[in-house]
């Protein structure tokens, strides 16, 4: 591209600076990206180093020739700043993606300043001294530090964010570990009096016939506990493989009711089950996703008073099977429902009311498996004490499936809690 000039009002020759970027511009930008290489220690290919190089310098560009479309050549002191939002969004882009390249603030800031250098030296040679020369290159420099301050700003919040991140994943591991050894020791307590009884009469068969069960809760308490801190560790180090199937999501609620119908009905509360009219077929691991329905189940009766309602549902909802467990129990508080579903989460209120909340695992862990399975899940609820509704959703299969009928997924008959009062049907 030639170097286009034109006359200022007082009939001195100019080069735009705008016009004289896209003339240089793959050799101002090879510049940059040798510049980028000498900063990072890390070995990036010539593309993942440009990431938004080339929009960067479009966008000054753009910013200059509507800076200088704005006002005649020599017309006054030079625009102090040169900004438009194309610029501002284009410099963010780039300071994520040198966020994600680890770079530092200070070596993405150095970028900047070594264009600023790149084409100020470039330019002073070519004009030598020709009249607007500076007030092209003040224009150019406002631009500039226009995008360096949108890319540093949106670096320092960044950075914020990522030091609030850790302030409150140490503080939750703190608390954490307060409540594991809470939550141990009160499996471990009664199991050392069921020993104790044990040894001290072995003959009284009555006697330990009545211990035996609460001995046998307390260890199935203990190896749900280590279960899900097994699970967790393992998915976060990508090492959980989903055994997949094609079934149908009624027939794991329906394994996950039988499973949590102990504490429901321990607690007389009602159980209500409304599954789908017909068969909700999903490829994913048949256990797992029973696990997630499961976990969904023991919290709603955790946190529900005794005699209270637990309603469980399921339907396709816009071309997806979904799954609905809601409870009449103490509700989430409006500033938990955001990171409700998040590693170690604790709610005060809860534990309050019961005693204890668990490890703060089980949550964390059903949206992670729920996504495993392409699928995702929300909490709802309105004001504390007014119950709480978690959704799920996971992709349909539709096709043809192996050893069913026209698409559709053999069922299993109805399991109906046992011990619970349960109201169960196909609505």
């Amino acid at each position: 591209m030639g170097v286009h000039r034109t006359l200022d009002l007082n009939g001195g020759i100019v080069i735009k600076i705008a016009d004289y970027i896209n003339g240089n511009r793959d050799a101002i930008i090879d510049e940059w990206v040798a510049v980028a290489d000498g900063l990072t220690p890390r070995d990036f290919s010539t593309e993942e180093l440009l990431d938004a190089i080339r929009e960067i310098l479009d966008s000054i560009v753009h910013a200059l020739e509507t800076a200088s479309s704005d006002r005649p050549s020599g017309s006054g002191p030079p625009v102090a700043v040169v900004k438009s939002p194309e610029l501002t969004e284009v410099a963010k882009a780039h300071a994520a993606h040198r966020f994600t390249q680890r770079f530092t603030l200070a070596q993405m800031a150095t970028e900047y300043r070594a264009l600023r250098a790149n084409v100020t030296r470039r330019w002073l040679a070519q004009t030598r001294g020709e009249a607007d020369a500076a007030r092209e290159l003040a224009q150019f420099n406002a631009a500039v530090d226009w995008s360096m301050a949108s890319a540093v700003g949106w670096y320092d919040a960044r950075l914020r964010k990522q030091q609030d991140d850790l302030k409150t994943a140490d503080r939750n591991k703190d608390e954490f570990l307060a409540v594991l050894g809470h939550e141990l020791r009160n499996p471990l307590s009664p199991l050392r009096s069921g020993m104790d009884i044990w040894n001290r009469a072995p003959g009284d068969h009555e006697l330990l016939d009545s211990v035996r069960p609460m001995m046998e809760r307390q260890l199935s308490h203990l190896s749900r506990l280590v279960n899900d801190l097994l699970d967790f560790a393992r998915i976060r180090h990508g090492e959980i493989q989903l055994d997949v199937v094609a079934f149908d999501v009624n027939a794991a609620i329906e394994t996950a009711i039988e499973q949590s119908a102990a504490p429901i009905g321990e607690r007389r509360q009602k159980l209500v089950v409304k599954l789908s009219g017909s068969p909700l077929p999903v490829l994913g691991d048949f256990d797992r996703l029973t696990q997630v329905i499961s976990n969904l189940l023991s919290n709603a009766s955790k946190y529900t008073e005794d005699g209270g309602q637990i309603t469980v549902m399921s339907d396709v909802e816009n071309d997806r099977a979904a799954v609905r467990v809601v409870d009449s129990g103490y509700g989430i508080p409006p500033a938990h429902l955001e990171n409700i579903f998040e590693l170690f989460t604790q709610l005060p209120e809860h534990r309050q009311k019961t005693g204890g909340g668990g490890l703060g695992i089980g949550l964390a862990l059903a949206r992670r498996l729920v996504e495993m399975h392409d699928g995702s899940i929300e909490a709802a609820s309105e004001v504390p004490g007014s119950g709480s509704e978690f959704y799920v959703t996971l992709p349909l299969h539709l096709r043809d499936v192996p050893g069913s009928e026209a698409g559709q997924m053999p069922m299993d008959p109805p399991i109906t809690a046992p011990g619970a009062a349960a109201s169960a049907g196909r609505s």
